[in-house]
């Protein structure tokens, strides 16, 4: 996605651009992992406080 974000800023125009851009379907599970593991840091800080795990 970065390769494509840097050619799109350095192109004229969307044809000049000849990299496959990520579909959505992609970039929605990217999102949904970053969700899960932001959620898993916020169990496990809460785990610690109660003394569950260390």
């Amino acid at each position: 996605m970065s390769k494509f974000l840097e050619k799109m800023n350095i192109a004229n125009s969307l044809s000049d651009i000849k990299e496959p851009m990520s579909s959505m379907e992609d970039i929605f599970e990217i999102q949904e992992m970053y969700d899960i593991k932001s959620k898993e840091k916020e169990i496990e800080e809460e785990l610690r406080k109660l003394g569950y795990i260390s």
